[in-house]
């Protein structure tokens, strides 16, 4: 059978625009109803981060998108509450009872399709260009919670029969690097070195290289350590 593919690397070619979200047509926006399926997968997951925070983070898609004067909010008929935004694009997001009640939405001063929303998981005390398998496992479980509604019919039916997106071979898992010019991908557990397949894409493209780690294989246990190579930090 044939390996599905989904994505943790969209990207678009769509302008960049600098306004405030009362001037911006169509703002993107999340369900906060949805966005709390991935804190809840956290909480069921915990396991495989155990010394790690649940967070969120939004991902420019091309390098030309800018989180300068991005901002934030958590929004209904009833509330206006802003969310603080780190300026790496992480936010941490809190459990509102009234504003789940209220169905609000999470939304931000852009257009849609500039940024990723993605939940993002990391351990203390990892280097800058370390990921950690389990960390990864867990976005994933986070990711699956929070998108499985949105994959067609046949494909939600096909992954859910491997078990999920995240212990199957037969599902590739694409995730964006944190920096530009990544060189290589390493998975790495004492002795044990696997190279991690990688896409670069062309310059010209305008998108970040990804890495697929094979978060199926258990002989790799959790605290197994991806080591991203990027040529702009001389790594």
């Amino acid at each position: 059978m044939r390996a599905a593919l989904i994505s943790f690397a969209e990207t678009s070619a769509e302008p960049i625009a600098e306004v405030d979200i009362s001037a911006t047509k169509n703002p993107d926006w999340k369900r906060y109803r949805v966005m709390l399926k991935g804190l809840d997968a956290f909480d069921q997951h915990h396991a495989l981060a155990p010394q790690a925070e649940p967070q969120f983070i939004l991902k420019p898609r091309t390098a030309a998108a800018t989180l300068n004067g991005v901002t934030l909010r958590l929004a209904s008929d009833e509330q206006n509450l802003p969310i603080a935004l780190a300026e790496n694009g992480r936010f941490s997001l809190p459990r509102d009872a009234q504003a789940e009640k209220d169905n609000a939405e999470l939304m931000i001063n852009r257009k849609k399709e500039l940024f990723r929303w993605w939940p993002y998981v990391r351990s203390p005390q990892l280097a800058a260009n370390q990921r950690r398998l389990g960390d990864l496992r867990l976005e994933c479980e986070m990711f699956w919670a929070i998108h499985y509604d949105d994959l067609p019919f046949l494909a939600r039916n096909f992954v859910r029969a491997l078990g999920g997106p995240c212990k199957s071979k037969k599902v590739v898992l694409s995730y964006p690097a944190d920096f530009t010019d990544l060189r290589s991908a390493t998975l790495i557990q004492g002795q044990r070195r696997l190279e991690v397949m990688m896409e670069k894409p062309e310059k010209s493209d305008r998108k970040p290289a990804s890495f697929s780690p094979p978060l199926f294989d258990t002989s790799f246990s959790d605290d197994a350590i991806i080591e991203l190579n990027y040529e702009a930090v001389g790594q």
